[in-house]
């Protein structure tokens, strides 16, 4: 068991850190995948990107599912999703 209170049995002390933030431990350390959440809301263990980059974009102003939705369109490239947001909340 993980210091989180998961069962991820990594190879290091730092494993089961990377995985949290990747979203792949399930203890109280903060995963986002948990039972019967929408997909778009979630940061699944498939995405190429971490719970730290949708923090980020949420505190630029978008919404968690706005974020979630572009970083998965861009493979997680945080650069391209953030532009892409931000040339979506453009009113003309």
């Amino acid at each position: 068991m993980c210091s989180y209170g998961c069962s991820y049995r990594g190879g290091g002390a730092g494993d089961c850190e990377r995985e949290r933030e990747r979203g792949g431990c399930g203890g109280r350390g903060g995963s986002t995948q948990r039972v019967g959440l929408d997909p778009a809301q979630s940061v699944l263990g498939t995405d190429r990107f971490a719970e730290a980059d949708v923090r980020e974009l949420v505190a630029l102003g978008f919404t968690r599912e706005q974020a979630i939705t572009e970083l998965r369109r861009f493979n997680g490239d945080k650069t391209q999703a953030t532009a892409a947001l931000f040339a979506k909340s453009l009113k003309f």
